[in-house]
């Protein structure tokens, strides 16, 4: 079997890939942490009012994390998309004679 090699498909695989790094890097990071109250928890105080919602941008390592993550999901989906589409106009173009 030989490796065919397409630069559609190259495109389109750098253009997923530049979108997922542009996304790993900007979508803030959402950090729920415990409250620290001094001399300890108040009585009647619910637990939710003891949590502070802290929104930040992603480390370096997070954002790694992401791509390495989403990276092959995205990629997969493209390549499937992009092998669907070839497929599909493949066999319009080759499909019995009309009339």
């Amino acid at each position: 079997m030989k490796l065919q090699f397409s630069l559609a498909t190259m495109l389109v695989c750098t253009t997923v890939l530049a979108i997922l790094f542009a996304a790993a890097i900007e979508l803030p990071v959402t950090v729920t942490i415990p409250t620290k109250m001094p001399g300890g928890v108040p009585a009647g105080l619910p637990v939710e009012n003891m949590l502070t919602t802290v929104i930040r941008k992603p480390t370096a390592m997070e954002a790694l994390l992401r791509v390495v993550l989403w990276g092959v999901l995205a990629i997969g989906i493209s390549q499937t998309a992009t092998w669907a589409f070839h497929r599909l106009k493949s066999r319009r173009e080759n499909g019995p004679p009309v009339g």
